[in-house]
């Protein structure tokens, strides 16, 4: 589970990556930024929806308060994040990111960069947990 929400991550930030050096450009390569942007928001869908299953069973699993303020704080933070990339991409539509090139590249690096941040805060905090709910299985099967 781990390693496939690693690789996840990994596979976000290039696609987050190769849309900051698409913004460097002085002309739109709209096609290209419709197909990365298409490329972030379905993977961030699966990822999330992985990470979230992840998070529900680690919850049934008895957290301490400070495990339990990580789930919290995931999934408050988690809400904020989705409604981040919502109104970006309902702001700039290809036709707005055709007619407002500058802005468009700062407001897709604020975005790429609050993607990256968060992937950092959930392998530091979120990983851990998950690396727990593992060796609880493992321990359940073995028992088994």
């Amino acid at each position: 589970m781990i390693e496939e929400l690693l690789q996840q991550h990994r596979e976000l930030l290039d696609l987050a990556s190769e849309l900051e050096h698409l913004t460097n450009d002085n002309e739109p390569a709209v096609p290209l930024i419709a197909q990365l942007r298409w490329q972030l928001s379905s993977l961030v869908g699966k990822h999330l929806a992985a990470q979230d299953e992840a998070m529900r069973l680690l919850a049934r699993h008895g957290l301490k308060s400070n495990e339990q303020a990580i789930i919290d704080a995931y999934f408050a933070d988690l809400v904020d994040l989705r409604l981040s990339f919502a109104d970006h991409n309902a702001r700039w539509t290809l036709t707005a990111v055709r007619g407002d090139w500058l802005t468009y590249g700062l407001a897709a690096r604020e975005q790429t960069a609050s993607l990256g941040k968060r992937i950092v805060w959930e392998e530091q905090f979120l990983f851990p947990l998950l690396r727990r709910l593992a060796a609880i299985q493992s321990e359940r099967d073995k028992a088994a």
